[in-house]
């Protein structure tokens, strides 16, 4: 099908499909707000998960919310279904990536007339539209990609996390509450997804981290996670030795975003915390093991961002949509040294 790429596909009543975590819708909304720009009169509905629906509510630019579980059950389709022929989309826009064949399948029983995606994972005659990127692009470059497909000129433009008012407010409460002035603030992500445990730096090399740095005095060390990320956070803390900051799953994801906007620089591995942190333009040094850095590494201006990546030959080893298996008996994040991550900490607080 061919279309007139100097004027967008026409479109009134527009859904958006926005799965999996933070990390992931982080990487989409550049492309989803230019869409939502180039069709100002249209209805946008969302199909998001629960891991992304404070985020997506945030933006304020849906009408319609459906939110899927985390962990897809069979009802999750029913859901999809009962969706899509309640809201009655003439344009569905799939944003990359998508695993689930079920939901693309049911894109085809939509009322859809033009079904826009990235079918990397899933059957190609799902979609009317489809971008064409090559495998090894990033993830935000395959979501920028829906803007030429739908004829939507320009760029989607830099990541961004769509922070309000309340969240700001809360998170100087927090800020005065926890840190003392005149303190630099260091966050720490020390998990990561509880799917990809592999992707984690040793909670004892975050230690003593923490430990050469707060030897300056005049550093605050702030740990942040979810539930998942409790226990590996914990051992951080139990290992520094000395009183460390804890907003591990005690706070809403906007807060969080607010108080990491306020670090001096932030650690993290690769994980929705460290998009968050290239969202708010926060300094970040980000560690790499397993996964992609072609198509995972943190997004933005690179003389804020420090790359700490495996020096294995293996790596990377994980493939989107696929399980891990590992063969090695020490994980490859381990060849990450504490001296290259204190050294890339104290060249962004320099600058």
């Amino acid at each position: 099908m061919t279309h007139d790429r100097n004027q967008p596909l026409p479109a009134r009543r527009i859904l958006i499909v926005k799965l999996y975590g933070i990390g992931n819708a982080l990487l989409a909304l550049p492309a989803i707000r230019a869409v939502r720009n180039a069709y100002p009169q249209a209805v946008f509905g969302i199909i998001c998960d629960e891991r992304n629906e404070a985020l997506m509510r945030a933006t304020g630019f849906f009408s319609t919310y459906t939110v899927l579980p985390s962990r897809h059950r069979v009802t999750t389709y029913g859901t999809v279904y009962r969706a899509m022929k309640s809201f009655a989309p003439d344009m569905i826009i799939s944003s990359y990536p998508l695993f689930h064949y079920g939901v693309a399948l049911l894109y085809r029983l939509s009322s859809a007339a033009t079904i826009v995606g990235d079918a990397c994972h899933t059957p190609r005659w799902c979609y009317t539209h489809r971008t064409r990127v090559p495998d090894t692009a990033h993830e935000k470059e395959r979501n920028d990609a829906l803007l030429a497909v739908l004829g939507v000129p320009g760029d989607a433009g830099e990541l961004f996390y769509p922070l309000t008012e309340k969240d700001e407010e809360a998170a100087t409460q927090v800020w005065q509450a926890q840190t003392a002035e005149g303190k630099a603030v260091v966050g720490f992500h020390c998990g990561s997804s509880a799917a990809l445990p592999e992707k984690r730096w040793p909670a004892d090399y975050f230690a003593q981290v923490a430990q050469k740095l707060l030897k300056q005095g005049d550093i605050t060390i702030m740990l942040f996670g979810g539930a998942d990320d409790e226990e590996v956070s914990r051992a951080v803390a139990e290992r520094v030795g000395q009183p460390v900051v804890s907003c591990v799953n005690r706070y809403p994801i906007g807060t969080v975003a607010a108080l990491m906007k306020r670090c001096r620089v932030f650690v993290a591995n690769d994980s929705g915390l460290m998009h968050t942190a290239a969202a708010v333009r926060t300094p970040l040094v980000a560690l790499f093991g397993p996964t992609a850095v072609t198509k995972n590494a943190p997004v933005g201006d690179a003389a804020r961002i420090r790359l700490c990546a495996a020096t294995v030959p293996c790596v990377p080893c994980h493939l989107p949509g696929r399980r891990m298996y590992c063969t090695r008996q020490a994980g490859c994040m381990e060849t990450i040294t504490v001296d290259a991550v204190v050294r890339a900490v104290r060249s962004l607080m320099k600058g």
